[in-house]
């Protein structure tokens, strides 16, 4: 099992935030008590909600916006692949 390193918690509106590694799952996030249980379940449905909704826009033929990490810029894909 990976171990998860979790950044140093930074508080925002009164909260303490703490942000997972890229890699992190949810599943590993709960074994290790970092998140509950129903919000690992929320991820799941976000998740899916994401990938339904990209989906439509194809299926709409309509641009999806996408994030390119090596040029550290979002553009806009266009379903004429411009």
């Amino acid at each position: 099992m990976k171990t998860v390193v979790i950044k140093k918690g930074k508080k925002h509106s009164g909260q303490v935030v703490k942000v997972a590694r890229k890699n992190a799952t949810s599943k590993s996030l709960v074994k290790q008590g970092i998140i509950t249980e129903e919000d690992e379940r929320t991820d799941v449905l976000v998740r899916s909600a994401v990938r339904a909704a990209i989906s439509k826009a194809k299926i709409c033929e309509k641009p999806i916006a996408v994030y390119d990490s090596a040029k550290g810029k979002a553009f806009l894909r266009y379903p004429n692949g411009k």
